[in-house]
């Protein structure tokens, strides 16, 4: 009975050591500087824009690879504002007048390090 409850416990063992093995391969796999489709560059557009006070903009954030080829459905990881709200999905309201920056940032996880990439835009919020 001990020895079938040991050769349960090894099995399941092995089960949990096989998946997280593979989850740290496919991680450190997919995030390498060989990989096609790592983000070498954000543009973000409107890169210029001007909104009256309250007004509101959607901004979009377009990732190339290091080849200039456009990365199809990217997610970036956050967007920040200097003044002003911002939202996951780009959209900006302009609650403070004057020139502001907004910028998208997109975390690259390699094994050793985070590298962050960024895309900015200048939004004029006037009265």
């Amino acid at each position: 009975m001990l020895l079938i409850g040991g050769i349960v416990y090894m099995k399941k063992l092995l089960f949990f050591a096989v998946i997280l093995f593979s989850m740290g391969l496919s991680r450190g796999y997919t995030h390498t500087q060989d990989d096609p489709t790592l983000v070498d560059k954000i543009f973000v557009s409107p890169a210029t824009v001007s909104i009256p006070y309250a007004g509101d903009v959607y901004f979009r954030a377009y990732a190339y690879d290091k080849d200039g080829n456009r990365i199809e459905n990217f997610t970036p990881t956050f967007w920040q504002a200097s003044a002003g709200i911002i939202y996951d999905d780009g959209h900006y309201v302009g609650n403070i007048t004057g020139w502001h920056t907004v910028e998208v940032v997109y975390n690259v996880e390699h094994e050793d390090h985070v590298h962050l990439v960024t895309g900015e835009a200048s939004v004029h919020v006037g009265f």
